[in-house]
């Protein structure tokens, strides 16, 4: 996988050592961008080459494992638009530590650049690690923010300590935690609307990827897969069901929040919540998973739904600052800061 392309290998048989004869031709440049693209241009994208490990077994398809692969490499003098790599593959979730095997492959530039072209390493090296202090400065952040906003959450209100806020997640490439809220990813709409219609195409089309409970049903969804991983799996979560559904009906510009709440199982669940007349208080759920949608003041919301703790988008978040997180019973109306914090 490569920013918006896909491959996919022949299956082979389950051995010691599987070999993966195949040969794939990535585009680095979108081939409706006219833009003339250079080593300059090139070390400055940030679009990783993923690698996705999956089982086939009885009609049935596992995801085994994720890696993400720093392509860039190539570019440089030493490189010279050609490198041998050995990438080894560990599984996700409990079993991150665990490692499944190596993979051997090769990547190479097709049409070679001229020879004065190609970069020093330590150019490269440099970008690196500004892109990785970068993201580590918004992280470090964003979690100290995010901790303060938590420890005052809990002082407002009693109950609310009680509440589980899902403000981080595991993300499955690089093992550690992000915000809850950069899962959810708008999509071009130009992209969407090619293939999805509307905003019930696309409410239909998440409902037949089949649901499957995670594997460490803790309640508190401390790993998820990532849309793109979720979309290559063909299976998931309730929380990635909604999380994809927000980002698509984000982009149709819709007021959508993935909301977490238990269900009459008193399992952690996620739907979706539209919000289309904010005036009204016309609040609107969208079970990802079952591919219906109904009003929150319908009493036969408690099919899906049974309280809610918090709702996020790509934007923003709001905790639950009520005194009843019963769905029935909770005012929807984000602008009030006695009500969501």
């Amino acid at each position: 996988m490569f920013g918006r392309q896909r491959f996919k290998t022949d299956l082979v048989d389950i051995n010691v050592e599987p070999t993966f004869n195949d040969t794939f031709l990535i585009m680095l440049q979108d081939p409706y961008d006219n833009t003339t693209i250079d080593v300059n241009n090139m070390i400055r994208m940030k679009i990783p080459l993923e690698l996705h490990l999956f089982e086939h077994k009885n009609n049935e398809k596992t995801l085994l494992s994720v890696k993400k692969v720093e392509w860039r490499y190539l570019l440089t003098s030493n490189n010279k638009g050609r490198i041998f790599l050995s990438e080894e593959m560990f599984g996700f979730g409990a079993r991150h530590n665990i490692a499944l095997g190596v993979i051997n492959f090769e990547i190479s530039i097709v049409n070679a650049l001229p020879s004065q072209s190609w970069i020093k390493d330590s150019i490269l090296k440099e970008q690196l690690v500004v892109e990785l202090k970068y993201d580590k400065d918004l992280i470090k952040e964003l979690f100290v923010k995010s901790e303060k906003f938590n420890n005052e959450y809990k002082s407002l209100k009693s109950g609310n300590e009680d509440r589980i806020l899902k403000l981080w997640a595991e993300s499955i490439y690089d093992r550690e935690y992000r915000p809850i809220f950069e899962f959810v990813s708008p999509l071009n709409p130009s992209d969407i609307t090619r293939y999805l219609e509307t905003p019930l195409h696309c409410l239909r089309f998440v409902s037949l990827i089949p649901y499957r409970r995670p594997i460490n049903d803790s309640i508190k969804y401390d790993f998820l897969l990532d849309t793109k991983v979720f979309l290559s799996t063909g299976y998931g979560s309730s929380a990635e069901h909604a999380i994809l559904l927000c980002s698509l009906l984000l982009s149709f510009r819709l007021n959508a929040y993935v909301a977490l709440g238990h269900n009459n199982n008193n399992t952690y669940y996620c739907v979706i919540v539209i919000d289309f007349n904010s005036e009204e208080n016309n609040v609107v759920l969208w079970d990802a998973c079952y591919g219906e949608k109904i009003s929150v003041k319908d009493p036969r919301i408690y099919k899906y739904l049974r309280s809610v703790s918090c709702l996020f988008n790509d934007r923003m978040f709001y905790a639950l600052n009520q005194n009843d997180d019963d769905i029935l019973k909770v005012d929807f109306d984000l602008k009030d800061p006695t009500l969501w914090s």
